[in-house]
């Protein structure tokens, strides 16, 4: 789109799902240890975020920017959160508050998701996250928006957040069941250790380290090594 006309409605979807993957990426850098691929994340996030707000002030220079043009700023300032390791539920109050005025529920569950969360990692009321977490999770499903609604039930499970409108569990216990083996294991993946690292750390083979990281990935039900350890950064399972 460099040097050429954007409309600001319809590239508004390319900025945020961009800034999204980019915080994303940031999260899965800072949980490895990795900043070199953190400071990468978040230059490119910034600049992303800073095109979104030129695009809007473009758009109201014009005329007016569309609504939910203005409703996405909220969005971005509270993704720049993201990416900055921040955990800043009232952005994404302020997201949810101004999508649910021109009513984008869809938007307004993310940002409650969103809010969820931080609200755990800053260590706020867990009534509250379970609350907002509720609400997101009932309107991804009305909506029919199928991986949101799965997204918030993954955070309910790692958060031990009850979607049932029950009392949240108690912070501080393990909710994946791991062993002590695996916490310790856990750990070293968080840090950045390969199968080799880990298996002469703790004074076990390779292979049985490589089984031990298996069993890890599963039980917090991701797919890479990052994500774990994104996992493990949250909630507190990394040793830091």
């Amino acid at each position: 789109m460099e040097g050429g006309e954007e409309y600001a409605f319809y590239v508004r979807e390319l900025y945020l799902t961009t800034l999204r993957a980019e915080a994303d990426a940031a999260e899965r850098a800072r949980a490895a240890r990795d900043g070199e691929a953190e400071e990468a994340a978040r230059r490119s996030g910034e600049e992303l975020a800073d095109g979104m707000r030129a695009t809007a002030a473009a758009a109201a220079a014009d005329g007016s920017a569309p609504p939910q043009v203005v409703a996405d700023l909220d969005v971005v300032a509270a993704e720049e959160s993201r990416l900055e390791g921040r955990a800043r539920p009232e952005l994404w109050r302020a997201a949810a508050d101004a999508n649910e005025r021109i009513g984008n529920r869809l938007a307004v569950a993310y940002a409650h998701m969103r809010g969820a969360e931080a609200i755990v990692e800053s260590g706020g009321d867990r009534s509250d996250a379970a609350a907002f977490l509720r609400a997101a999770h009932e309107i991804a499903r009305d909506c029919g928006a199928e991986p949101l609604r799965e997204a918030c039930a993954t955070l309910a499970r790692r958060a031990r957040l009850d979607l049932a409108g029950d009392e949240p569990t108690a912070a501080g216990a393990d909710p994946f069941g791991l062993t002590p083996r695996e916490r310790e294991v856990l750990e070293l993946v968080a840090a950045g250790r390969t199968n080799r690292q880990i298996g002469e750390g703790l004074f076990m083979s390779e292979k049985t380290a490589s089984v031990h990281v298996s069993r890890i990935l599963a039980k917090l039900e991701v797919s890479t090594r990052g994500e774990a350890g994104a996992v493990a950064h949250k909630l507190g399972l990394d040793g830091a």
